[in-house]
């Protein structure tokens, strides 16, 4: 993340006055066949797996993180078994807003090979807008491209509209690969500074 200097004084000073470690949930959330999965597990274990959407329900990866001088424990989310789109089942819609809910951010994946998963993130984001919202507050929210490395010089629009989208939430795109093993580090930092520097700010209104 390219902090501004302020923001980086800000989010250390605030970590170097933390004594216990500081847990952050992340909520990893996007359509079917974005490679949810495959991005944590290669994060978590240096393999590279399949997407297995109907089998897993709901997965959750924990692990220690060494950022901005500090020690985190991360936990990872996902919600797997909705599509995730404006026309999952009523409920299904309620298991994923509360999965994003219970989450301090949220990573909004799709495949950058493909034009329909984008339009299937822009409708999940409608879906989970009011649990990503926490008073007139919103929630820390990245977009990432992921399997970047499918895609060809022909089929960048779905990355230029990615961007696009991204900018027009107020949020950045990150472009990643599971099967390059690209990325993730990006995402990690990104969206916890982001997460930090929220806490700093609702301190700092009270």
């Amino acid at each position: 993340m390219s902090l501004s200097a302020e923001d980086d004084s800000r989010l250390r000073e605030y970590l170097s006055q933390c004594r216990l470690e500081q847990v952050v949930t992340i909520a990893l959330c996007g359509p079917r066949g974005a490679g949810k999965l495959s991005l944590l597990r290669r994060r978590s274990t240096g393999m590279l797996d399949d997407d297995d959407d109907d089998q897993l329900n709901r997965s959750l990866w924990q692990k220690r993180e060494y950022l901005h001088g500090a020690w985190f424990f991360v936990r990872w989310t996902t919600h797997t078994k909705a599509k995730e789109t404006a026309d999952t089942t009523h409920s299904d819609r309620i298991a994923l807003r509360g999965h994003v809910a219970e989450a301090d951010g949220c990573l909004l994946v799709y495949d950058a090979a493909s034009k329909d998963s984008l339009v299937g993130l822009r409708q999940l984001y409608e879906t989970i807008h009011e649990p990503l919202h926490v008073g007139d507050k919103r929630k820390p929210v990245v977009v990432v491209a992921n399997k970047v490395d499918l895609v060809r010089e022909t089929e960048e629009l779905a990355l230029r509209e990615g961007i696009a989208f991204a900018k027009s939430i107020d949020s950045i795109l990150i472009k990643a690969s599971a099967k390059d093993a690209i990325g993730f580090d990006d995402m990690l930092v990104e969206i916890v500074s982001r997460v930090v520097l929220s806490w700093i700010s609702r301190t700092d209104e009270l």
